[in-house]
């Protein structure tokens, strides 16, 4: 039974191909390469089957890391190499935002709520190495916690003033 190979080549998946097909795609030492029985793209030096048809070649940066293969249309791998991409994490704000929100305003607990939600959503993009979408999220996370904090902030006076006012009418009614 003859191995069937998968290829990377300028960012498409190639294949299934023979080992005789290889050469014809354009195979070299840094090519991610797949075949049944592996776990995952592994660059094609690794596999010493292929030694008699690579060819010396500049490497393809950026490609291979997963076996499920997606490209961005911008230009840039989604996958950063395997590392998450730097970025501001709104979460705990998020969330002190929701904790201000529930104690003192509807409102603000929405917000977030939703921005936690966002937050998560933007975190998970980037650690999968997907900075489009984990800008897009972190761009709403940002401003659903900031609304958050803001309606929470404006709340406290209001809370406080409650409070004392309560107080006041407590001690005012005190028993002798």
């Amino acid at each position: 039974m003859e191995t069937n190979y998968f290829l990377i080549i300028g960012g498409q998946q190639v294949g299934p191909l023979s080992l005789f097909q290889l050469r014809d795609a354009g195979i070299t030492v840094d090519t991610p390469v797949w075949r049944i029985g592996l776990a995952d793209w592994v660059k094609a030096s690794t596999l010493p089957e292929l030694s008699e048809v690579l060819t010396a070649s500049t490497p393809d940066a950026g490609y291979g890391q997963p076996p499920v293969y997606d490209h961005n249309p911008y230009g840039e791998s989604i996958f950063n190499n395997g590392l998450p991409v730097a970025h501001t994490n709104w979460l705990p704000w998020a969330i002190v935002g929701t904790v201000l929100g529930a104690l003192c305003c509807l409102i603000g607990l929405i917000f977030g709520i939703l921005g936690i939600i966002n937050a998560s959503k933007a975190n998970r993009f980037y650690n999968e190495g997907n900075r489009m979408m984990g800008d897009s999220a972190n761009s709403t996370a940002r401003i659903n916690t900031i609304i958050s904090l803001v309606f929470g902030c404006l709340a406290i006076p209001m809370v406080i003033y409650v409070l004392s006012s309560s107080m006041e009418i407590l001690s005012s009614v005190a028993l002798p």
